[in-house]
């Protein structure tokens, strides 16, 4: 059994320098990154699934993760991904409850949209899972 294993894993070693083919490299299903590396290069994460952490305010016309509770009480959007609640499947009676917490949210981060008027760095869509400290 051991040979057999030996085996196998020469021949694949063999054939990646033959052919050049690289190994095969299975995507994570969520990555966990900085928000501030995600407003500062949008692009690296368009329709990729990330889980960012950040300031929850939910009051009025205002659904947004924002980098921090000053930049929340202040208005700073371009520090904000907004939060689709349409696409998401979290319910709205749990979304009340981190309103003002700090939360980490797991979902789609897409530059198609940026939120209420425009304003924000983003969107977070299809968010699957939320969760406060």
């Amino acid at each position: 059994m051991k040979h057999q294993n030996l085996f196998a894993l020469i021949f694949a070693c063999v054939c990646t320098l033959l052919f050049g083919a690289e190994p095969i490299r299975v995507a994570p299903e969520r990555e966990y990154v900085s928000m501030i590396d995600v407003i500062a290069n949008k692009s690296n994460y368009h329709n990729r699934s990330i889980v960012i952490k950040g300031y929850f305010k939910i009051r009025g016309e205002t659904c947004a993760i924002f980098l921090s509770r000053d930049d929340a009480l202040n208005g700073v959007t371009k520090n904000a991904i907004w939060f689709d609640i349409d696409s998401s499947t979290v319910s709205g009676k749990d979304i009340i409850k981190y309103e003002g917490k700090y939360v980490m949210v797991a979902g789609i981060y897409t530059t198609n949209r940026n939120g209420h008027l425009g304003l924000y760095s983003g969107e977070m869509i299809q968010v699957k899972a939320m969760r406060s400290n």
